[in-house]
């Protein structure tokens, strides 16, 4: 049997990550073990036959390819990035060159979506890790663009 493309279930880590099949309508309580192996982006397969890929996160990352300026609040440091996937909560890009700035530092972005309007976004977020020359950072002031972007990271 052809095993197709596993659907992704995004978990919080909290309490109450209740799966519910999509195909069947069962739900299953996922415990403290199933959402440790969300981490190493296990998979699940429901009596139905239908299967799940886990992934410990709060939001959908949509993947992308957005050019994008940064500046480092409270310093002379600014360059270009390039978004490489984008969610409701924050950011992963990468520079030319590893970055002069550190985890904790405030960035404010600003970049198009490349939705129809190429909607301007303008946002602050705080970096939270790097590896070599990639960057995560969650955003702090998304309340101005929710709707925007909530409209382009919709499947």
């Amino acid at each position: 049997m052809e095993e197709k493309t596993p659907i992704k279930i995004y978990l919080t880590g909290a309490g109450g990550n209740v799966f519910v099949c999509s195909r069947c309508g069962l739900r299953k309580e996922l415990d403290a073990k199933r959402i440790e192996l969300a981490r190493k982006g296990a998979r699940i397969r429901c009596k139905c036959g239908e299967v799940y890929q886990l992934e410990l996160r709060r939001c959908y990352r949509k993947e992308a390819r957005l050019p994008a300026r940064y500046k480092v609040e409270g310093k002379a440091l600014a360059g270009d990035v390039l978004i490489e996937d984008i969610s409701m909560s924050g950011v992963s890009f990468r520079l030319i060159s590893e970055p002069k700035f550190k985890a904790g530092d405030i960035l404010k972005l600003a970049f198009c979506l490349d939705d129809p309007k190429k909607t301007e976004i303008k946002l602050e977020a705080e970096v939270r890790h790097i590896a070599g020359n990639k960057v995560g950072a969650e955003f702090t002031d998304l309340y101005y663009h929710h709707k925007d972007l909530g409209f382009y990271l919709m499947p």
